[in-house]
């Protein structure tokens, strides 16, 4: 009888030690588990009985739910004391923004504001554009890289589409191939060949919004600009007439060749208008000698 008394008197002290848990939290395979029930009406922490936990919620609705005033997960290294938050709210109370914050730099990463835009590098409200990006230690850069790995992909494409391209696939396209490239475009190889096309557009415009010039150049050089009141000047930096060639250098002939010189079936002639306002043309013949004509050649 000794040895039964005991055995009842342990089952009564363990259902004494369970009773205060079991009030502040339940467990079983049909009810949620809950902790911090009892003094406040949202649980602390939740398991739903679908297998969804829940923090500050007793009601989860995702595989892992936080909510608070402003709920955040963070994540540390203690090793390195980095510590960094994926948290809604960020300082204020009442924004419905979304950030990726570097609690130990405090500075955010990756911010997303109420309406969705997106601002890197910075927490600083995006309203007018959808991507922003913030300047870092080496400025304000984005690239795109092409995979060597993958046949054919060894491009990166940047393509600006209107809003109805599923249907008319008109769009402005700025592209380079790299070393792996496949296939050719205009009759080039694709292999380390930059591309800009306008596709479908009804009209592709290439402009300065002010009066600065718009200059084309190879080598790191000037070759050609416009000016800023419409001037061409090819070897020159200030043209006087719509169109002006200069040679390379002041002892050097300035030479203008027209036609194709390697196709001795061919004429070059060249239009205009004489001082009256009336066409005239002139072309040189098969002696050498100049042809002028008072109309357009053609």
């Amino acid at each position: 009888m000794k040895k039964y008394s005991n055995v009842a008197i342990g089952l009564v002290v363990l259902l004494i030690l369970i009773v205060p848990i079991a009030h502040a939290a339940t467990f079983s395979a049909n009810t949620s588990f809950t902790v911090g029930g009892v003094s406040s009406s949202t649980p602390a922490f939740t398991v739903a009985d679908t297998g969804l936990v829940g923090i500050g919620s007793g009601t989860p609705t995702s595989s892992l739910f936080v909510q608070g005033s402003m709920p955040a997960i963070a994540i540390k290294k203690s090793l390195i004391n980095q510590e960094w938050q994926l948290r809604t709210g960020g300082a204020s109370q009442f924004a419905a923004s979304f950030d990726l914050y570097n609690a130990s730099a405090k500075k955010t990463a990756l911010y997303v504001s109420t309406d969705g835009n997106l601002t890197v590098g910075s927490s600083t409200s995006n309203i007018n554009s959808r991507l922003y990006v913030w300047g870092g230690p080496t400025g304000a850069n984005v690239d795109v890289r092409g995979d060597s790995t993958i046949y054919g992909g060894d491009q990166a494409t940047i393509e600006l589409e209107g809003s109805n391209y599923d249907d008319m696939p008109n769009s402005a396209l700025l592209q380079y191939y790299g070393e792996h490239a496949v296939g050719s475009t205009m009759g080039f190889p694709n292999n380390r060949l930059g591309h800009i096309q306008f596709g479908q557009a009804t009209v592709g415009i290439i402009h300065t919004d002010n009066s600065a010039p718009l200059v084309l150049g190879t080598n790191s050089l000037e070759r050609m600009r416009i000016t800023g009141n419409g001037l061409v000047g090819i070897g020159i930096t200030n043209p006087v007439s719509p169109f002006q060639v200069v040679a390379a250098t002041s002892t050097a002939t300035t030479t203008i060749t027209v036609g194709d010189l390697t196709n001795t079936a061919s004429k070059s002639c060249v239009n205009m208008k004489s001082a009256s306002g009336n066409p005239v043309s002139f072309y040189f013949d098969a002696g050498g000698k100049m042809v002028v004509e008072n109309n357009a050649c053609k």
